[in-house]
Protein backbone atom coordinates (compact mmCIF):
# COMPACT_ATOMS: atom_id res chain seq x y z
CA UNK A 1 0.00 0.00 0.00
CA UNK A 2 1.09 3.57 -0.99
CA UNK A 3 1.20 6.64 0.99
CA UNK A 4 -2.38 8.42 1.49
CA UNK A 5 -1.57 11.60 0.34
CA UNK A 6 1.64 13.63 -1.06
CA UNK A 7 2.08 17.34 -1.98
CA UNK A 8 4.08 18.09 -4.66
CA UNK A 9 4.93 22.03 -5.50
CA UNK A 10 5.39 23.24 -8.77
CA UNK A 11 7.82 26.06 -9.75
CA UNK A 12 8.07 25.94 -13.21
CA UNK A 13 5.45 26.87 -15.81
CA UNK A 14 3.31 24.02 -17.42
CA UNK A 15 3.79 24.65 -20.63
CA UNK A 16 6.53 22.54 -23.22
CA UNK A 17 9.55 23.73 -22.04
CA UNK A 18 8.74 23.22 -18.19
CA UNK A 19 6.94 20.29 -18.53
CA UNK A 20 9.73 18.11 -18.92
CA UNK A 21 10.89 18.63 -15.60
CA UNK A 22 7.16 18.53 -13.93
CA UNK A 23 6.83 15.04 -15.46
CA UNK A 24 9.86 13.55 -13.95
CA UNK A 25 9.00 15.12 -10.79
CA UNK A 26 5.61 13.50 -11.08
CA UNK A 27 6.69 9.60 -12.19
CA UNK A 28 9.02 9.93 -8.90
CA UNK A 29 6.07 10.81 -6.96
CA UNK A 30 3.72 8.21 -8.43
CA UNK A 31 5.64 5.47 -7.63
CA UNK A 32 5.26 5.44 -3.87
CA UNK A 33 1.30 5.42 -4.96
CA UNK A 34 -0.23 8.41 -3.16
CA UNK A 35 -4.15 7.93 -2.93
CA UNK A 36 -3.93 11.51 -3.26
CA UNK A 37 -1.64 13.47 -5.53
CA UNK A 38 -1.74 17.47 -4.50
CA UNK A 39 0.31 19.83 -7.01
CA UNK A 40 0.83 23.13 -5.16
CA UNK A 41 0.63 25.56 -7.96
CA UNK A 42 1.42 28.54 -5.70
CA UNK A 43 5.08 29.27 -7.87
CA UNK A 44 3.52 27.95 -11.44
CA UNK A 45 3.65 30.82 -13.65
CA UNK A 46 1.71 30.25 -16.64
CA UNK A 47 -0.07 26.90 -17.89
CA UNK A 48 -0.56 26.24 -21.75
CA UNK A 49 -2.53 23.21 -23.71
CA UNK A 50 0.06 21.37 -23.31
CA UNK A 51 -0.01 21.61 -19.33
CA UNK A 52 -3.46 21.37 -19.59
CA UNK A 53 -3.40 17.86 -21.55
CA UNK A 54 -0.52 16.93 -19.13
CA UNK A 55 -2.76 17.24 -16.69
CA UNK A 56 -5.72 15.66 -17.56
CA UNK A 57 -3.79 12.49 -18.94
CA UNK A 58 -2.78 12.31 -15.08
CA UNK A 59 -6.08 13.12 -13.49
CA UNK A 60 -7.35 9.95 -16.01
CA UNK A 61 -4.68 7.70 -15.14
CA UNK A 62 -5.07 8.77 -11.38
CA UNK A 63 -8.47 8.09 -10.95
CA UNK A 64 -8.24 4.30 -13.61
CA UNK A 65 -6.00 3.46 -10.65
CA UNK A 66 -8.66 4.69 -7.58
CA UNK A 67 -6.40 7.71 -6.94
CA UNK A 68 -7.22 11.25 -7.09
CA UNK A 69 -5.14 14.45 -8.50
CA UNK A 70 -6.12 17.89 -6.73
CA UNK A 71 -4.52 21.02 -7.76
CA UNK A 72 -3.83 23.47 -4.51
CA UNK A 73 -2.99 27.53 -4.62
CA UNK A 74 -3.01 28.05 -8.56
CA UNK A 75 -2.25 31.65 -9.04
CA UNK A 76 -4.35 34.37 -10.47
CA UNK A 77 -3.25 33.76 -13.86
CA UNK A 78 -3.14 30.15 -14.17
CA UNK A 79 -6.99 30.10 -12.29
CA UNK A 80 -8.15 32.13 -15.17
CA UNK A 81 -6.90 29.22 -17.58
CA UNK A 82 -8.13 26.27 -15.54
CA UNK A 83 -11.18 27.98 -15.53
CA UNK A 84 -11.27 29.26 -19.11
CA UNK A 85 -10.79 25.50 -19.68
CA UNK A 86 -13.11 24.39 -17.51
CA UNK A 87 -10.66 22.67 -16.03
CA UNK A 88 -11.34 23.44 -12.34
CA UNK A 89 -14.84 21.72 -13.18
CA UNK A 90 -13.17 17.88 -13.50
CA UNK A 91 -10.13 18.41 -11.00
CA UNK A 92 -10.63 19.41 -7.33
CA UNK A 93 -8.64 23.44 -6.84
CA UNK A 94 -8.43 24.44 -3.34
CA UNK A 95 -6.99 27.28 -1.96
CA UNK A 96 -7.86 29.92 -4.32
CA UNK A 97 -5.91 33.09 -4.47
CA UNK A 98 -7.99 36.21 -5.14
CA UNK A 99 -8.11 37.72 -7.85
CA UNK A 100 -6.82 41.60 -8.09
CA UNK A 101 -9.22 43.49 -8.60
CA UNK A 102 -8.74 45.76 -12.02
CA UNK A 103 -8.32 49.34 -11.66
Amino acid sequence: MGIPVIELRVAESFTGVGLSSIRESVAEVLALEPSVLTLDLRDCPSVDAAGIAYLLDLHRRMRRDGNRLELQHPTPRVRRVLQHVRLDRILPVHGDQPELSAL
